[in-house]
């Protein structure tokens, strides 16, 4: 029904994992005893450390210091108050180790670390289970505010504002670029914020990679790094993106996952007009996300995706009736 969009390989940066391991070693010997290891993890950016000790394995994740991918401090901590109220409210999210951590720049924290996978083809068990859990999530985060701050967000009104500050960056650096910025921008402006919708903390990125199994159990969801306050449509629209499309929309997963949403968390009538939007803009988001990182890697692969992902964007708003939800 739509071109395939699987998900693009992302290579590891050499560059990011120069960094001196006794360096990691040193800072972190008083936290934690019995350090027999530690191994760099390849990841899309971020700097991930396997910390193998005597007794437990423990994870760090640090951000990059460039502008679009770092945090600060206070970002840190914003993220680690999010991750530790879900854990105290019994949902399967590692809870952080100690305080923040900063290293050259880099801040981040530690937490355990889980011998389990993400799967890329989830079963219907798993979309069930899945689809409950996020429903469990936003009736708890509903509402819920951390007391730092988070600046970077990906919000409608603020991913207008950085593709009209983007313009001549990708008229002028992509083939076919001012194509793809105005396509990009009608369809943005197509959407319309709405003030009315429920609001809480989100996860922002709960694709499938970011839910670790143990058969058809979630063991953990873990990598909190894009969360931030927003419209919890907006959080439902890009999990329908990550878990209902693979080479093209499927529409048995997409049903099966909203009524095993909605046995938790019963949309609004004004949520249920809105979803095809919501998930449209999550295709967006992420088609210009992209489309920078072509730019700032000088890899045309990413291109390539950001152009399916809008692909898939125009799918959905000329089928938007495959999206639409009975509003009983």
């Amino acid at each position: 029904m739509c071109n395939n969009w699987s998900r693009i390989s992302i290579k590891l940066n050499p560059w990011l994992y120069n960094m001196n391991k006794q360096q990691i070693y040193e800072l972190l010997k008083s936290k934690i005893t019995g350090i027999n290891n530690i191994v760099a993890l390849a990841t899309s950016g971020n700097l991930v450390y396997k910390i193998d000790t005597k007794n437990q394995v423990y994870l760090l994740k640090l951000s990059p210091d460039d502008e679009m991918r770092g945090r600060s401090k206070s970002e840190i901590l914003a993220e680690m108050e999010f991750v530790t109220y879900l854990n105290e409210n019994k949902l399967p999210v590692p809870k952080p180790i100690g305080d923040v951590i900063s290293i050259d720049g880099h801040n981040g924290y530690l937490r355990s670390y889980y011998q389990a996978n993400y799967t890329e083809n989830p079963n219907l068990t798993q979309i069930i289970y899945f689809g409950k859990t996020l429903g469990i999530i936003h009736n708890i985060s509903e509402g819920y505010m951390t007391k730092h701050n988070r600046e970077h967000i990906w919000d409608l009104e603020t991913t207008k504002e950085n593709l009209t500050e983007d313009q001549d960056l990708l008229c002028h650096s992509l083939v076919g670029g001012e194509d793809y910025y105005n396509e990009l921008s009608q369809a943005l402006h197509k959407i319309v914020d709405s003030k009315k919708l429920p609001k809480g903390m989100i996860h922002e990125d709960m694709g499938k990679r970011h839910v670790l199994w143990s058969h058809n159990e979630i063991k953990a969801i873990i990598d909190f790094d894009r969360c931030y306050y927003g419209y919890l449509i907006f959080d439902l629209g890009q999990a329908v993106r990550g878990w209902c499309f693979n080479s093209s929309f499927d529409r048995e997963k997409y049903i099966l996952f909203m009524k095993s949403y909605q046995a938790e968390r019963k949309l609004l009538l004004e949520e249920i007009e809105y979803l095809p939007d919501a998930i449209k803009f999550a295709f967006l988001e992420r088609s210009l996300s992209f489309a920078l990182r072509s730019i700032l890697s000088d890899n045309p692969s990413y291109y390539q995706y950001a152009k399916k992902l809008l692909n898939t964007a125009s799918f959905i708003d000329k089928n938007r009736q495959l999206f639409q939800l009975d509003r009983a």
